[in-house]
């Protein structure tokens, strides 16, 4: 069996960097690294700038239902 303890000393206090988490939103919506690297830069914060503004939206909605 592996010991997979060493995860838990990697993850416990672990930050990820701003490639790494625009990485992990274009692969949570199916995009792979390969394809990832092939998209036009503009494409890529047209899309993250998108992103943002649901995010924001989504929080605003929340706060605005949690005051009702």
């Amino acid at each position: 069996m592996i010991d997979l303890s060493i995860l838990d000393r990697h993850t416990t206090k672990y930050k990820p960097s701003s490639f790494e988490s625009v990485l992990y939103i274009f692969w949570e919506k199916g995009v792979s690294y390969n394809e990832f690297v092939d998209l036009p830069m503009p494409y890529i914060i047209g899309i993250l700038n998108t992103f943002d503004y649901v995010k924001k939206e989504e929080e605003k909605a929340y706060k605005k239902a949690k005051k009702k």
